[in-house]
């Protein structure tokens, strides 16, 4: 069995001679994460470079033969416990998750741990089982993902979408609190709070974004019109469609149908979709939006007559993928992420002659969006 066979698959059986040469390989080296194995008495046999650095550990003296508490200096393992003994320890991830691994074949935990020294760690841990050989019984792989960059950058982001709208929403307000302009500074007034508002709007999309990725967005469900929702969004556009000198139109005859279902992200999904039609139309064009409802499910739709190129299709929903500059170009990927996780609908479209691109939002017509 090569050393690659051997940690690829879980529960195979290794002979201490091929473990150590796979440890000691480039195929050890190459694993980013932080990984070591312990024993059935949770003492570490061997470690790649990954968990050394993490660690601090450079000699495997100091790691081989100890316990993970004890090579992080936890501070139940220095008041003398033996690592997993403590009552602390069954509230730690890496003993939870190497539970977890003995009882059903892997685990997967979050493990905080505060050292001794006041060294606060935060990882991301994983559980598989190995077997050293036949005779040396059973024994367990770990992998720790450093979670502190992560999580740091998550509280930064927090303060930062807090900070920048409120005072977007000051400037906002103080326009507002204008009496009536003189006529020569009417214009400048409205595009000052014109630009507020804007800018409010576009600090909330890319915070939606952040907070979805991240699955904290809360869906707040209430009773919505279907033809007010398209008027809502043309609204929010508008200026946009101006711009463009395009119009932006929807379909005439549509029946009434209210749904169940979070306004503003659904704006936030929808006027994705919007914005990607109007940037994709020329001088005098025209975007339609419609929906048609049956089957237990309401199926809105964006159509501009520009048909993408084949290579294009291919990447539309990837996150990083853009055809608008650096920077730029998530709009499909953020619609299709909110609506398929949040509002617990999907995106979808067609792209061909003679129809055109038509993006699709599709919702449960019952509780769309329940959480």
């Amino acid at each position: 069995m090569t050393c690659e066979t051997a940690m690829l698959k879980p529960g195979v059986c290794v002979e201490p001679s091929v473990w150590d040469a796979c440890c000691a390989s480039s195929v050890a080296a190459l694993v980013q994460d932080g990984v070591f194995l312990v024993d059935d008495r949770l003492k570490i046999v061997c470690f790649n470079p990954a968990f050394g650095a993490l660690c601090n550990q450079a000699a495997g003296a100091t790691v081989v033969g100890h316990s993970l508490g004890e090579v992080l200096k936890c501070r139940h393992a220095a008041m003398g416990s033996v690592c997993g003994t403590a009552d602390a320890c069954h509230r730690c991830g890496w003993f939870q998750a190497v539970q977890s691994c003995r009882a059903m074949g892997s685990g997967e935990q979050e493990c905080r741990i505060l050292s001794s020294e006041g060294r606060a760690y935060d990882f991301a841990v994983k559980v598989l089982p190995v077997c050293l050989s036949e005779s040396a019984g059973a024994a367990w792989a770990c992998s720790l993902k450093d979670l502190y960059a992560q999580k740091r950058l998550r509280v930064m982001e927090k303060v930062f979408f807090h900070d920048v709208t409120n005072l977007a929403v000051g400037v906002r307000g103080i326009t507002e609190l204008f009496g009536d302009p003189a006529e020569d500074t009417q214009a400048l007034h409205a595009m000052l709070h014109d630009g507020a508002c804007r800018l409010v709007f576009e600090i909330d999309r890319l915070r939606t974004l952040r907070v979805a990725e991240n699955g904290d967005v809360r869906v707040w469900n209430s009773p919505q019109a279907a033809g007010v929702l398209l008027r809502t969004a043309i609204k929010r556009y508008e200026e946009e469609a101006d711009s463009h000198r395009l119009r932006v139109q929807v379909e005439p005859g549509l029946p009434d149908v209210v749904i169940e279902t979070d306004q503003e992200l659904f704006q936030f999904v929808f006027g994705e979709l919007l914005l990607n039609a109007i940037e994709a139309s020329g001088r005098d064009e025209t975007v339609t939006l419609g929906y048609a409802a049956g089957a237990g499910k309401i199926v809105f739709s964006v159509r501009n007559v520009a048909v993408m190129e084949p290579a294009v299709q291919a990447h539309v929903f990837e996150r990083s993928f853009t055809t608008k500059g650096a920077g730029r170009g998530v709009g499909a990927y953020r619609a299709k992420l909110l609506a398929e996780r949040f509002l617990k609908g999907s995106v979808w479209f067609t792209s061909r002659e003679p129809e055109g691109t038509v993006f699709c939002l599709s919702l449960p017509l019952e509780s769309a969006g329940k959480a």
